[in-house]
């Protein structure tokens, strides 16, 4: 038997404290949005490994908010590496992959969107006004059964349209601003989004937006 020394179990400690937080972030981590419809991730793939997240359950689209790369592992295809800038989706179908991992000096940082359920038809439109999306100034990402996607800047001095949302919609905000929204009888309510807010909103809405502070761009994906 060997007995262990103080220097030795001072190394052993030490050695725990520094897997401890890579462990911790896997077992503690947890969705920013969690729904009946989507499951949201936001991961900064600088800082370690991601959390376990559900590529075999669910449909998923990845949004680069920060370029780089990522490895998509799967048993029954080669490991492939891919490579996206800032402001790129990727799509993945259920069961595409097991598991996403970073490259050593990746500097991706992606939102994962899970859709959960089956999808759905976008509401009737009886609102007497245009859909949300396609808009002036909108540049779409993607579009397929699942998810649309779009990138949009919104301009001072210029509102968007009276729209309806006939879809639900997760929304990342990338720069520092507010929004005044305007809904048909008048009611005003001013939104600030700090860079990097993610937010989920259901479908069913009539308003118009105008930039009131600062700046604001947004990816916008509307879940089917």
């Amino acid at each position: 038997m060997i007995e262990s020394s103080p220097g030795m179990l001072k190394k052993i400690l030490l050695a725990a404290l520094c897997v401890a937080p890579l462990v911790a972030l896997a077992q503690t981590a947890k969705p920013t949005i969690d729904n009946d419809r989507v499951r949201v991730w936001d991961v900064d793939w600088t800082t370690g490994p991601a959390p376990a997240m559900e590529f075999s359950k669910y449909d998923a689209l990845i949004i680069f908010t920060t370029g780089g790369q990522l490895r998509k592992v799967s048993t029954v295809s080669p490991i492939t590496v891919v490579t996206h800038a800032t402001g790129e989706v990727m799509f993945l179908e259920q069961a595409a992959v097991d598991k996403l991992e970073a490259p050593a000096g990746s500097k991706a940082h992606t939102v994962i969107i899970f859709m959960k359920d089956e999808p759905l038809p976008p509401l009737k439109n009886e609102s007497g006004h245009p859909a949300a999306f396609p808009r002036p100034g909108g540049k779409r990402l993607i579009n397929n059964a699942r998810v649309s996607a779009w990138d949009y800047s919104w301009t001072p001095g210029q509102p968007t349209s009276m729209h309806f949302h006939d879809k639900d919609v997760v929304v990342i905000y990338l720069e520092d601003g507010s929004l005044k929204s305007t809904t048909p009888d008048g009611q005003v309510t001013i939104n600030d989004y700090p860079a990097g807010t993610i937010r989920y909103s259901a479908r069913d809405r009539v308003h118009t937006e105008e930039l009131s502070k600062g700046k604001q761009h947004a990816l916008i994906t509307e879940v089917k």
